[in-house]
C-alpha cells in the first residue's frame, strides 16, 4: 500500500513538473507533496487545519511546522520549498488569471484531486465485467459532432467471429441506425440524418453472429456547439503555447488534458500515444493512458500501461 501512495505523489509530482512551462503566466499553484510530524495550514480567511495528507493549498494559505514538523511544498512550476522545525511559509495571493490559463489550472486540478468516476455530460458512466468477450470501445461518453461516426468494438473470445450486427438505438430502446460488418471489428456509420444534440443520448451494442453473444449498452453524445468552440479556441491557445517549442510531448499532453476535461476519451488516445511514443520513459504519459484505456474499456492494455507507469516512477 506505502509502495502505491508513493507512486501516486510521484506521478502526480511528474504531472505538474511535465506542465510547468505552460502554467508559468498564471498563478503559481502549489502542493503539499510530502511532509512529517505536525504541520498546520492556516487559510487566508483565518481558518487553522492541521495536515493530515489530504488537504489542498490554496493562494493565501500559510504552512507552518511545530518542532517536531517538516514539509515539502512543490510549485507548478518546479519550485520546492523545505520546511524544517519551526519553519512557514505563505504562498502567494491570488491573482486574476487568463480565463484559459484559468480553466487549464482547473483540469490540472481535477486530474491531480478528482475521485469521483468521470462522467459525459448527460452522467453516463461505463462498467466492464469480467466474462463479457465483446466490448464496445467508441463512441462512448462524448464525441465530437460529426457526419459520420466510427463505431469500434473488441471480441476477446478464444475464436472471435468474423460477422457482426451493430444496432444503433435511442434512449428509449427504438433502433434508429444498423449495419452489418464482415471480417472488421469497426464501421462508419452516416448519422447526419439523426440530427444529434447533446441533450440526446444514444446507445449501441454489437451482437456476433456467429455465437449470439451481444456486448453491453454503451452511451454516447455529441458535445456541444459552445462546448466545441470553446475547446477550439484552447487547443488554438496550447498551439499558441507551444509555437517554436520542439518538443511534441508537451502540446500533445496539454491537448490530451483539454480532451480528458471534456470526456473525448478517443482524441485524448491519441493524443496520448503521441506522448509516450516522443517521450516513452515519461511515466505520467503511461499513467494518464491507462486511465483513458480503462475508460473505453481496453483493460488489458490499460493494465500493461499501469504497470509501466509504476515501473517507469520507482527510482532506479
Amino acid at each position: 500500500m506505502k509502495t502505491m501512495i508513493r507512486f501516486r505523489v510521484l506521478v502526480l509530482t511528474l504531472l505538474a513538473l511535465a506542465l510547468c512551462s505552460f502554467l508559468a503566466g498564471a498563478q503559481d499553484m502549489a502542493v503539499l507533496a510530502s511532509f512529517k510530524g505536525t504541520v498546520i495550514v492556516t487559510r487566508e480567511s483565518g481558518q487553522t487545519l492541521r495536515v493530515t495528507g489530504k488537504e489542498k493549498l490554496f493562494p493565501g494559505d500559510q504552512v507552518r511546522t511545530n518542532s517536531d514538523g517538516a514539509a515539502l511544498i512543490m510549485y507548478y512550476t518546479g519550485k520546492e520549498v523545505y520546511l524544517v522545525a519551526n519553519q512557514n511559509h505563505l504562498l502567494a495571493k491570488a491573482v486574476r488569471e487568463d480565463g484559459f490559463f484559468s480553466r487549464l489550472g482547473k483540469v490540472f486540478s481535477s486530474i491531480l484531486w478528482s475521485k469521483e468516476p468521470s462522467k459525459s455530460v448527460l452522467g453516463a458512466t461505463r462498467e466492464f465485467k469480467e466474462g463479457k468477450s465483446i466490448r464496445g470501445i467508441s463512441p462512448s461518453f462524448v464525441v465530437a459532432k460529426a457526419s459520420d461516426l466510427k463505431f469500434t468494438w473488441i471480441d476477446t473470445k478464444s475464436e472471435p467471429g468474423s460477422n457482426y450486427v451493430v444496432s444503433v438505438k435511442n434512449s428509449d430502446g427504438t433502433v434508429v441506425k444498423s449495419a452489418a460488418v464482415k471480417n472488421a471489428s469497426e464501421v462508419v456509420m452516416p448519422l447526419s440524418d439523426l440530427k444529434l444534440t447533446e441533450k440526446r443520448q444514444l446507445q449501441w451494442h454489437v451482437l456476433a453472429m456467429k455465437t449470439g453473444q451481444t456486448s453491453e449498452e454503451t452511451t454516447f453524445s455529441v458535445l456541444s456547439d459552445s462546448d466545441m468552440k470553446l475547446l477550439q479556441t484552447d487547443l488554438s491557445k496550447v498551439a499558441d503555447l507551444c509555437k517554436g517549442d520542439p518538443s511534441v510531448s508537451r502540446r500533445a499532453l496539454l491537448e490530451a488534458m483539454l480532451y480528458i476535461d471534456r470526456n473525448l476519451f478517443i482524441s485524448a488516445e491519441a493524443s496520448l500515444q503521441k506522448v509516450v511514443e516522443a517521450k516513452p520513459d515519461l511515466a505520467v504519459g503511461h499513467e494518464l493512458l491507462a486511465n483513458v484505456y480503462t475508460k473505453i474499456g481496453r483493460t488489458e492494455q490499460a493494465e500493461a500501461e499501469k504497470k509501466l507507469a509504476q515501473k517507469l516512477s520507482v527510482p532506479q
